[in-house]
């Protein structure tokens, strides 16, 4: 409750943006609430020590206590003594770990639950290291700043989601292609992983897979699967070398040299799709 207490103070009193002020019930809930019906979007854990703490012993040392018990028949004054009072306090450079989390039931979207976990996330960062937590935040108490080693956590925390953001929008595509061409069967196999291998961008890769396929291709007994997997290999090969599907063994130039002569796999491989596109069509 301190924490959120925390970051509901900073994105009240000290958050620029309107849009997160704007927010903060959502996020963190009413001040006053008696059920789980006016919860926030947002879990806010307790804050706990990576290991136990270093303690170490601080100094109140009140000049006046006579005058705050008694201030009418005490004025504060020189001749009053101080009254020192001793307390444990945490050690500077101990580590904590905070955290926060989606509600269950909040969100309907990963994507809307990942942004506001990022608001939250943000409020947090800045609300410790400028206005800190707990009591005596006016004298250092409280005021934290993250570890180098959590930046860099993080860090790849949010590469690996941008990269899973990433390959979900390419399967959502490629679900869009497999279904525009009306691939199934074998020729949706060699699509879904010419796609997510990439082997239809690389000479080397693409070699091995059209050479690994070739065999099930051949043995094929659908002509509309044979077709679309015949074509499905036939495209990057013409990406790679222009016009030679349609003739491998195009000429050029006043000697008559072979246009492919130097890039055999790739003749060889032309001339072998357009056989099977033969059989198939005949």
């Amino acid at each position: 409750s301190s924490v959120k207490g925390m970051l509901r103070a900073y994105a009240q009193y000290w958050q620029e943006d309107e849009s997160i002020r704007q927010k903060i019930v959502e996020l963190f809930g009413p001040e006053e609430q008696s059920d789980q019906s006016g919860a926030g979007a947002l879990i806010v854990f307790d804050a706990l020590p990576k290991i136990p703490p270093k303690l170490e012993i601080d100094i109140l040392n009140p000049h006046y206590g006579e005058y705050y018990q008694d201030p009418e028949n005490n004025p504060p004054a020189d001749y009053l003594s101080p009254v020192p009072v001793f307390f444990l306090t945490v050690a500077a450079d101990q580590e904590f770990i905070f955290s926060i989390a989606p509600r269950p039931g909040a969100y309907v979207s990963n994507n809307t639950a990942q942004k506001d976990l990022q608001v939250g996330l943000d409020l947090l960062l800045d609300s410790l290291k400028l206005i800190g937590a707990g009591g005596k935040t006016a004298v250092g108490y409280g005021v934290m700043q993250e570890t180098d080693k959590s930046i860099k956590h993080r860090r790849k925390v949010e590469e690996d989601l941008q990269k899973e953001a990433i390959k979900i929008e390419r399967e959502a595509d490629m679900q869009t292609e497999i279904k525009a061409e009306g691939y199934f069967g074998l020729a949706e196999s060699i699509y879904r992983e010419m796609i997510k291998k990439g082997w239809h961008r690389d000479h080397e890769h693409f070699y091995e897979a059209a050479k690994r396929w070739m065999h099930a291709i051949k043995n094929e007994s659908d002509h509309i699967i044979k077709s679309k997997c015949l074509d499905i290999i036939s495209k990057p090969l013409d990406n790679f070398y222009p016009g030679i599907i349609d003739d491998p063994e195009r000429k050029k130039g006043k000697k008559g040299k072979k246009f492919y002569y130097k890039k055999p796999r790739a003749r060889e491989l032309a001339i072998e799709l357009n056989d099977l596109k033969y059989s198939v069509n005949n």
